[in-house]
């Protein structure tokens, strides 16, 4: 039997991993890249549209916060996409 929303826990946690590399005390700003790009691509492959928003929000704040304007750039071209989808 499969069980529900395992790509979706697990995109989630990646997600929160890479925000707790990037507000440890030694940051580390390229582990915690990847553990967004890896959640965020999970994610993806859900058919939940909440919560691929929140992640697209959560993407976009994070490349902002570490100064990443082209990958910034990347997905709030994708927000805007899945917005206009919506309508």
């Amino acid at each position: 039997e499969k069980i529900p929303n395992v790509k979706e826990e697990k995109g989630l946690t990646l997600i929160r991993l890479g925000y707790c590399y990037e507000n440890r005390e030694e940051q580390n700003i390229t582990k915690a890249d990847q553990c967004y790009e890896k959640g965020f691509k999970l994610i993806e492959k859900t058919r939940n549209q909440e919560l691929l928003e929140e992640a697209l929000a959560g993407m976009i704040d994070f490349y902002n916060r570490n100064n990443q304007p082209k990958k910034k750039q990347l997905y709030e071209d994708k927000f805007v996409k899945l917005v206009n989808k919506k309508s």
